[in-house]
């Protein structure tokens, strides 16, 4: 009986970000039990504003302390770990969090109830947070409602790497594409400094582009651009300020 009780429990969620909303339910339910201020924010990296601490709620039902801390030191990883054995569920503050000293290692309930409680209460829906609003607003108002672009971005908030799968992507349809590198200033807790690329669709013949990986390939990307040959090529296209990026699209209409 046992046995199939665990297999049903790993089988109960549909994937990983249900089971994860699952957790967030569980947290935040705690947190307003112990008269704890917590507020859900889910962007940057973490999903909730605890006693000016950034959290980060992991779900496991294998990890009572979590490992991938990607985003540290700025965030703390509290884990809501589902013991499958005694059908219960625990919390696990990581060692740095505020709720360590008070709340290490309790329990929060029978996995079944808890499961029940969420599927027929569960938390409302985060709103769509648009980290670029202002950027995409500017951009619009200031170049020609004629000139079609789409803007892609990324938001490094540990290192700043890493470019998008989709450039060039569903070029076709428009004029430019528009890529924003940002970096995430914790400090502030906002968008920091902003790289603009600039892909020009009449110019797209021109770029250089390599093979995709399997993972591309899978998402259905039959070539990508070669980020550091367009660097070296084309640094005309890259800016730093957004005045730059502006005018010298005006000059190409």
């Amino acid at each position: 009986m046992l046995k199939s009780q665990n297999i049903l429990q790993r089988k109960v969620f549909k994937n990983n970000s249900e089971k994860g909303d699952f957790g967030e339910y569980l947290y935040i339910k705690f947190c307003k039990k112990n008269n704890i201020p917590a507020k859900r924010l889910n962007r940057f990296g973490r999903d909730i504003d605890l006693e000016n601490a950034k959290i980060d709620v992991k779900t496991s039902n294998s990890l009572k302390n979590w490992r991938d801390k990607k985003y540290k030191p700025y965030v703390r990883y509290d884990v809501i770990f589902i013991n499958e054995a005694n059908n219960s569920v625990y919390l696990y503050p990581e060692k740095d969090s505020p709720l360590r000293k008070d709340f290490y290692e309790i329990k929060l309930g029978e996995f079944n109830y808890l499961f029940n409680q969420w599927k027929n209460n569960p938390l409302e829906k985060m709103p769509r947070y648009d980290a670029i609003k202002e950027v995409r607003n500017e951009i619009q108002e200031r170049v020609s409602e004629k000139f079609r672009s789409r803007i892609l971005y990324r938001i490094d908030t540990h290192q700043w790497k890493g470019y998008p799968d989709n450039v060039p992507g569903s070029w076709e349809k428009y004029d430019a594409t528009i890529f924003l590198k940002i970096k995430f200033d914790w400090e502030r807790d906002e968008v920091g400094e902003i790289q603009y690329y600039l892909f020009l669709s009449n110019e797209m013949d021109l770029y250089s582009y390599e093979e995709p990986t399997k993972r591309q390939r899978d998402k259905g990307y039959e070539k990508n651009i070669n980020w550091k040959k367009f660097q070296k090529t084309f640094s005309r296209n890259i800016f730093n300020d957004i005045d730059k990026l502006i005018n010298y699209i005006n000059t190409k209409q």
